[in-house]
């Protein structure tokens, strides 16, 4: 897979993008559906999670790093009253 490389215009504050959902508008006005971006290091950190639960699913740490990552996913979907009933789902199921 390909890299692709952005110039990007940051929030007023920011000097960098952090791991998380984001939204790009571009020049012609038109918006994007919203997405993640991951950090290297964050995808690093990320990768070895998805290996350690392949191969011990029992793994509390791994579970607990991808649980984070599946919240902050969360953040990208843009039916919120989904993301609480799947939230519901996991807590009553």
């Amino acid at each position: 897979m390909e890299i692709t490389k952005l110039n990007i215009q940051l929030p007023e504050g920011k000097n960098r993008l952090e791991t998380g959902p984001v939204q790009f508008t571009y020049h012609t006005g038109e918006i994007d559906w919203p997405g993640f971006f991951l950090r290297g290091d964050n995808a690093f950190a990320l990768r070895l999670a998805i290996a350690n639960i392949l191969v011990n699913p029992n793994d509390i740490f791994a579970r607990m790093q991808l649980h984070a990552y599946m919240e902050a996913l969360d953040g990208c979907n843009v039916n919120p009253k989904l993301v609480e009933m799947l939230k519901e789902m996991k807590t009553n199921g």
